[in-house]
């Protein structure tokens, strides 16, 4: 296991060291202007470990390139998406790869519950005005993923196309004259080590652009179910599930919401409600001999304070047979409680 973790660590090392060369060469004839990694002081403890570290180099950026990025910089919120020829010059066909020339739409019921009923049907923007920004900026964000992905495509193509020259060129220079010959495969093998990083390089950027698209997909659907009332855990696992292509939500979002609905019906009717016992609420400083009589009885009540003459207290009078019904419910609670 040490062994093969070895080679790999060292033909990793190769390679950035290989690479970093390249850009050498490649600033040495285009003047891009490299900035080389600073030399650090060795440490003798960890001296042997810093000769086998490489630090890549810093590639000045473009300047017609970054002219470009700043023109979009300007007004970030009315970019415009790419033009229709440049996206047309990237076109791609298949089953598998449609969802990249069109918006996925919304096929859930969670559309259905969250939509106006004022609204037509055929509508396939969320009707919060707050959602809509937000679906239009994750539809921004697919547009330019899908476009990137399509273009990294056409970039391995050629790429592939140009190693496939490369190699039909090689007989052809074993036919040349000494003097000239090794100079001639020298330049060949320069140019094919160029194509295989340039492969690299649009690997690289077909994942970075997939990962702008799931991340796309990811807003919409946080902006469909941010309006609906299922719980944090089901919303989480909707907004995570992995996405087909066919639309918006997975295939399976559906039977996982009627599942969740079928769940949550049982155990509402598995749940016993027992009678919950309500204190009756009296007035402050009322007497314990008349709770159970009429609240007009009572000295607050203005009926009390009208037949009572002020400055006396007269307690107030009950029919026998009020009283005696008053202490068997008195009697009732007690044996109940």
């Amino acid at each position: 296991m040490s062994d093969a973790a070895d080679a790999s660590t060292s033909s990793l090392l190769q390679d950035h060291r290989q690479y970093s060369q390249m850009v050498q060469r490649i600033d040495k004839v285009m003047d891009l202007q490299v900035l080389q990694p600073d030399e650090e002081d060795s440490c003798r403890f960890f001296g042997h470990l810093d000769k086998n570290r490489t630090t890549p180099l810093r590639l000045a950026f473009i300047p017609s390139l970054l002219n470009k990025a700043r023109a979009a910089w300007n007004k970030p919120s009315s970019t415009p998406l790419m033009p229709r020829r440049v996206d047309n010059l990237y076109r791609t066909h298949g089953d598998d790869t449609a969802c990249l020339s069109r918006h996925p739409l919304p096929n859930s019921v969670i559309v259905n519950a969250t939509q106006n009923r004022n609204r037509s049907s055929s509508m396939s923007a969320p009707s919060n005005k707050e959602s809509r920004k937000l679906d239009m900026i994750g539809r921004c964000h697919y547009s330019l993923a899908s476009f990137s992905l399509r273009n990294s495509n056409y970039m391995c193509a050629m790429e592939a196309y140009t190693r496939h020259v490369l190699l039909k060129l090689l007989p052809l220079l074993d036919t040349m004259p000494d003097a000239t010959r090794d100079k001639a495969l020298a330049y060949h093998s320069e140019i094919m080590s160029l194509v295989d990083y340039e492969t690299i390089a649009a690997r690289h950027a077909a994942e970075a652009a997939s990962k702008q698209l799931a991340t796309a997909v990811f807003l919409r659907r946080h902006v469909w179910l941010r309006t609906t009332t299922i719980t944090d855990d089901a919303r989480n696992r909707i907004e995570d599930s992995p996405f087909d292509g066919e639309g918006l939500f997975a295939s399976s979002t559906d039977e996982a919401l009627d599942n969740i609905l079928k769940m949550w019906k049982t155990a509402k009717s598995y749940t016993y409600h027992g009678a919950t016992s309500q204190r009756s609420f009296h007035p402050q400083g009322q007497p314990t001999w008349c709770r159970q009589t009429s609240s007009y009885q009572h000295r607050s009540h203005p009926r009390y304070a009208q037949s009572t003459p002020s400055g006396s207290y007269q307690r107030p009078t009950v029919n026998p047979r009020q009283r005696q019904c008053q202490s068997s419910r008195c009697y009732d609670r007690k044996q109940k409680a």
